[in-house]
């Protein structure tokens, strides 16, 4: 994996304590094409998810998902100012090329990046197979049932497929290539509307006392009471001592 101001012993420690706290739910995810990631490292990160599972006692509150950065370098972000910097190679510069990426219809090609180890083609290559291997991790594991291993199995290989074909369409002449473009559109576009985990994966439960109006204006109006109560405190110089932080907190530290 990339070097990070932040060792995996040091994510698991946060994970147990996050869970031994009460946390209900914890989406981890594992990016591709990232400066100094290879291909192979990128493929690591489903055994640092096996560890994870391991070190945590198995708990299903953790969701692991392998995702690509963003097709795009943020405009006006450090790497998209200095992409060399930051090991990048840059292939938007201006609002006209992020306008004829986003009309590409592989997203290989709308990737406004390769990075100093990886190749669009292998960032590609490196999130799909990295999202089949963390599939099947989830089905041994019991993370996932069979019918949503089995469906993102088929998006994926699906996917692949797709831009394989996409790939050899750009090398016909142009209206051969605009009539079998025409073709698979519709299939094309049924995958797209896909992500490469199971369409509950994502879902946060919400407690049933925030799932109706009432209960959401009984909060509200509560919140507000604790305002209104803290306004007049602050108006008439009645303030909680408590309550105040020192210009030491940035050291950690909050006056008593």
């Amino acid at each position: 994996m990339a070097n990070l101001p932040c060792t995996n012993a040091k994510v698991i420690e946060m994970l147990q304590f996050a869970l031994k706290h009460g946390c209900a739910k914890i989406d981890l995810f594992f990016m591709t094409g990232i400066p100094n990631q290879d291909y192979d490292s990128a493929i690591r990160n489903v055994d640092f998810c096996e560890i994870i599972h391991k070190e945590c006692g198995g708990d299903l509150r953790i969701s692991y998902f392998v995702a690509p950065l963003s097709p795009f370098l943020d405009p006006g972000s450090p790497a998209f100012e200095n992409p060399e910097k930051y090991g990048y190679k840059k292939f938007c510069h201006r609002l006209e090329d992020f306008r004829e990426a986003m009309k590409q219809p592989s997203w290989k090609n709308m990737l406004s990046y390769e990075t100093n180890k990886m190749t669009r083609e292998e960032i590609v290559r490196a999130t799909y197979d990295s999202a089949l291997q963390l599939n099947e991790f989830k089905y041994k594991n019991k993370i996932v049932p069979k019918d949503v291993h089995d469906e993102v199995a088929v998006k994926i290989e699906k996917s692949v497929e797709f831009l394989k074909r996409l790939d050899e369409l750009a090398l016909l002449p142009d209206d051969v290539r605009k009539v079998e473009m025409v073709k698979i559109k519709e299939e094309v576009d049924k995958i797209n509307r896909h992500s490469i985990c199971g369409k509950n994966e994502l879902k946060w439960e919400v407690k049933k006392l925030f799932a109706d109006f009432p209960s959401l204006t009984y909060i509200g109006l509560e919140l507000l009471v604790k305002d209104i109560k803290k306004n007049i405190k602050c108006r008439f110089g009645k303030i909680d001592r408590n309550s105040v932080v020192s210009p030491n907190t940035q050291s950690g530290n909050i006056e008593k």
